[in-house]
């Protein structure tokens, strides 16, 4: 009975702390503007608190992060082009790109008609006997054609050292500005004297630096890799960007500067497996790939989810009167983090089992079907072996 009792006081809990005050953007009594009744709890002004404490966030401060999101631009392609291409061609990463097959009509007026999609076994048997090829052959030309305009396997290695390279120096940034911060210990500390809470030079760059990284990141999106998730990294990418907008708007940095932490930290694992799958170190990969895993399910199933949103519901109406518009619209947001975490941990849990079973990690399970595989039968077989002989494929054309 207590057990019930409990769980239906944290139920009423959240419902309430969701509950927004009645009129609280256009109450007589509340004589703020309808900026600061939106972003901050009543009775507090951006105006005020600039005035009490000058290192005080304001979003102006952030438009420097433009900037930074350029200057990545430029050293991303420096960086390729410098250091992570020849890297990769020293580690033996091949620079063939996908080789397109040979042009027949009746197969690519096939693909069209099937929208890319492997048509059904008899759809195959018809268009082999048609050109004079085996079911075989139809298969490959079909898959070849389909990724005849996929990046070369070391454009994947220099966008994946990249991306390390980043993710790797913010994770240890994160740690050193934040070890000796009393709420990276203490979660109390969110909301102690919030949102009068002074904001280091430190933490501010820590958020330029993110931002002009996630604005580059949209910048390059559709030249880099496409993959089966394009459009929930999309998301993902604006989700980010808001929250941070969001967070330091309302000078919710505190939460704002542990979500980044706990989101660096695995991704650093995840582009150490991909160079490895690339170069071909089957164990790096195998290495990497598991601590990514352990590090990905721990940090953003366990930690994310009990440092920031729950904490929102538990600690937050100990020290805040009243929720605040603002402050709901941010739980949602990280609410909606979390269900992106929760649906590419479901993949990754597939890879480790998928892993298991093989022996090894096989490639990425983000990674369009079968393109790695078509880009190693390239690597290790002529193009002609997908195609029927010389006077079979003369005949085709002439017919048409």
């Amino acid at each position: 009975t207590h057990t019930h009792t409990h769980a239906g006081d944290c139920a009423q809990l959240m419902i309430a702390s969701f509950q927004w005050p009645t009129g609280s953007l256009v109450s007589g009594s509340d004589n703020r503007s309808l900026v600061d009744r939106f972003f901050f709890p009543p009775e507090v002004t951006l105006e005020a608190c600039a005035r009490e404490d000058p290192t005080f966030p304001e979003l102006g401060q952030l438009w420097l992060s433009v900037a930074v999101g350029l200057a990545f631009v430029v050293l991303r392609m420096a960086f390729e082009r410098f250091v992570a291409r020849p890297y990769g061609l020293w580690l033996g990463v091949s620079d063939r790109a996908h080789q397109p097959p040979e042009h027949i009509p009746i197969l690519e007026a096939a693909f069209t008609a099937c929208r890319k999609h492997m048509p059904p076994a008899d759809r195959v048997k018809a268009l082999a006997k048609g050109c004079g090829m085996s079911e075989a052959q139809v298969r490959r030309w079909w898959l070849r054609f389909r990724y005849r305009n996929q990046p070369s396997t070391l454009k994947k290695f220099q966008e994946a050292a990249w991306r390390m390279l980043f993710y790797t120096s913010v994770a240890v940034y994160g740690f050193i500005v934040l070890r000796d911060k009393p709420w990276f210990f203490n979660t109390e500390h969110y909301w102690v004297h919030f949102p009068r809470q002074g904001v280091d030079s430190s933490i501010k760059t820590y958020y330029l630096v993110e931002l002009g990284f996630y604005y580059s990141l949209l910048l390059f999106c559709f030249s880099d890799t496409k993959r089966k998730d394009f459009w929930e990294m999309i998301v993902h990418h604006f989700l980010t960007i808001f929250l941070l907008l969001l967070s330091y708007r309302t000078n919710f940095t505190r939460i704002g500067s542990l979500v980044l932490v706990l989101h660096d930290i695995s991704d650093v694992f995840l582009e150490a497996a991909k160079m490895a799958y690339y170069a071909k170190r089957q164990n790096v990969c195998d290495t990497a790939f598991g601590v990514f895993a352990v590090v990905f399910g721990v940090s953003r199933l366990v930690f994310y989810p009990y440092l920031t949103w729950m904490n929102t519901f538990s600690v937050a109406p100990e020290f805040l009167d009243r929720y605040f518009l603002a402050a709901d619209l941010f739980r949602l947001m990280l609410l909606l983090l979390q269900m992106l975490h929760i649906m590419w941990f479901k993949t990754i849990f597939q890879m480790v089992i998928d892993s298991i079973l093989k022996g090894k990690v096989d490639g990425d399970a983000r990674s369009d079907d079968d393109s790695d595989d078509i880009q190693s039968e390239e690597e290790t077989e002529p193009v002609s072996s997908s195609l029927p002989s010389r006077d079979l494929r003369k005949r085709h054309v002439a017919s048409q």
